[in-house]
């Protein structure tokens, strides 16, 4: 394992990048298989969720889609996913042109051997919102799910520690 100033290179053998305590990780297949500028790319999209926080707001995230059925989960989770994705691809937008990055995504994509859960289940969806002047927005039905159990939660908090000897 080699580490620069802001990137951590691990020894995989296939196409890897993400971030974690605020580094960003590459694979050594990623020097291999992306030219320089491409792995910038990929280092800005990553640095774009170091600073939305994406991996503190996931962890959250994650707690609450446990409370949901699959069927309504899956949707969630998805929207929620690909609302981080776009917004750090958007980060990125600010030092590199749309269609580069795009073409990063879509090469990263085919070289990969396996999905990533975020970055290549995505990638069509993201490189639409690349082209898209307006800012990408979570769906108005998932602020209002996550307030209702957010809600749901502070009343079974309050009734719990409050009323719990009254209401007997």
């Amino acid at each position: 394992m080699k580490s620069f100033k802001n990137v951590v290179v691990i020894d995989y053998k296939d196409n890897l990048a993400f971030n974690f305590l605020g580094k960003v990780v590459l694979s050594k297949a990623v020097f291999k298989n992306l030219n320089t500028k491409e792995r910038k790319a990929l280092f800005l999209h990553e640095k774009g969720h170091m600073e939305n926080k994406d991996s503190f707001k996931l962890v959250f995230a994650n707690f609450i889609f446990k409370l949901f059925p699959d069927f309504i989960k899956k949707y969630i989770k998805k929207s929620y996913i690909l609302f981080l994705e776009t917004k750090a691809d958007r980060y990125a937008l600010n030092f590199i042109d749309a269609k580069f990055l795009a073409n990063t995504l879509l090469k990263f994509k085919t070289l990969s051997s396996y999905s990533q859960p975020m970055m290549n289940n995505f990638t069509e969806e993201r490189i639409k919102n690349l082209f898209e002047e307006e800012n990408i927005k979570l769906p108005k039905v998932i602020h209002l799910i996550v307030l209702l159990i957010l809600i749901t939660l502070f009343i079974a908090i309050i009734y719990k520690t409050c009323f719990c000897g009254i209401m007997i």
